[in-house]
This record gives C-alpha cells, structure tokens and sequence, in this order.
C-alpha cells in the first residue's frame, strides 16, 4: 500500500528517504519484524511529511473457525488477535483443515 506514495505514485508528494525506505523494506526477505518495522519507519515520513490526510481508514475483520490453520495466519499479537495479518491474506496455498474445536 506504501508503494503509491512513492515519487513515481499518483500524487505531486515527493521524498526521497520515504522512497528509499519503501524500496529498501519492499525487497527485504528472510526478516518479517525487522520489515514491518522499516514500513513502519517510512509511514511516520508520510504521515509527519503529511503527504496524504487520512481521515478514514478501511477495517476488515475476519473471522475463522479454530480448525482452519496455516502458515498464512500468524499467531496471537500483543492484542491477543490472531488471524489473517496484513501482508499475507493474499495467500492461501497452505490453509488447511484440521481436527482442533
């Protein structure tokens, strides 16, 4: 979602940390915490730059009985809420079904 307030995006909003940090982060494998964190880093540029006002933020919940697992679903957070996160629910190769209640 980052990636359309990158220089090139659909706006006349530009910087240059921003863009680097997203292009950085984007292509980093191997460590979810440390990428979250540099998308993180880079949504502070663009709220505190104030490249965009968001006044109205989308919220998807989704609900799943405890017999549908996968790598896709992370366990529980710091909120006690497990489930599809951002960045993965567009995989479902390895959910699957199993015997839990």
């Amino acid at each position: 979602m980052l990636g359309i307030w990158v220089s090139s995006g659909r706006h006349s909003w530009t910087n240059e940390k921003f863009d680097s940090m997203v292009a950085e982060a984007s292509n980093l494998v191997g460590d979810d915490k440390k990428r979250e964190q540099m998308f993180r880093d880079a949504q502070k540029i663009l709220v505190d730059d104030v490249g965009g006002v968001f006044i109205a933020h989308r919220w998807q919940g989704d609900l799943f009985k405890p017999y549908v697992q996968g790598d896709s679903f992370r366990v529980p957070d710091s909120n006690g809420i497990s489930g599809k996160h951002w960045g993965n629910d567009w995989y479902w190769g390895n959910v699957y079904i199993t015997n839990a209640k």
